[in-house]
C-alpha cells in the first residue's frame, strides 16, 4: 500500500499537471505563479485563471456561513457535490471515509455515499488512475484494496467492505 500511495500524485501536483481545477496549499515557489486568495493561517487558494478567481471572490464576498464557506472551497477544489454536503454538515467519524484518487483529489465521503461520489468523480475526471478508500477513523488509517478506473465491480466490493469495516468499529466502540 505504501507503494501505491508513493505513486499517486499530491493536491499540488494534480493542480499543477492541469488535473485539477484548484489548489488549496501554503505558498511555494511553482504555486506563486497562479492567480490566488489568502484563506486563512497562510493557506491559499491557487486558480488556473483569474476568471476562476473572480468567480470564486464574488462568492466569497457574500458568504455567511462556515458551511457556506466549507462549500465554496469545496466546489472550487473540484470535490464530488454529495462528498461537499457530507463535510459540510454530518461530517462524523462513525460514518467517514476518504477517498483519494490518483490525480490528486482527495475529499471525505459518508461510507454510504463511496459509489455515487466515485461515479462522479469517474464522470468528471476521465483520468484511467486508481481510486483508494481509506478508513478515518480512531485508530491506525486503513486503506481498503484499489479500485481500478471504472471498476464498478471492485467499487461495489470496496463499498460494501467498507461498510461493513464501520459498522463493525460502531458497534464495538
Amino acid at each position: 500500500m505504501k507503494k501505491l500511495m508513493k505513486n499517486r500524485l499530491t493536491p499540488i501536483e494534480g493542480f499543477l499537471r492541469g488535473l485539477k481545477p484548484a489548489c488549496l496549499s501554503k505558498m511555494t515557489d511553482e504555486l506563486s505563479v497562479y492567480p490566488y486568495q489568502p484563506m486563512s493561517d497562510g493557506w491559499y487558494m491557487f486558480f488556473r485563471s483569474h476568471q476562476q478567481k473572480k468567480a470564486f471572490c464574488d462568492r466569497l464576498y457574500q458568504i455567511k456561513t462556515a458551511e457556506d464557506l466549507h462549500r465554496l472551497k469545496g466546489e472550487a477544489l473540484g470535490y464530488p457535490p454529495k462528498a461537499i454536503e457530507y463535510y459540510c454538515y454530518k461530517n462524523s467519524p462513525q460514518t467517514r471515509v476518504s477517498l483519494h484518487y490518483f490525480n490528486g483529489i482527495d475529499c471525505v465521503s459518508h461510507v454510504e455515499d463511496i459509489e455515487e461520489n466515485v461515479f462522479w468523480l469517474w464522470n468528471t475526471y476521465k483520468y484511467d488512475q486508481l481510486l483508494l478508500v481509506k478508513i478515518i477513523q480512531h485508530e491506525e488509517p486503513q486503506y481498503l484494496p484499489p479500485v481500478p478506473y471504472k471498476d464498478m465491480e471492485q467499487l461495489q466490493k470496496v463499498s460494501r467492505l467498507a461498510e461493513s469495516l464501520l459498522s463493525t468499529k460502531v458497534i464495538s466502540s
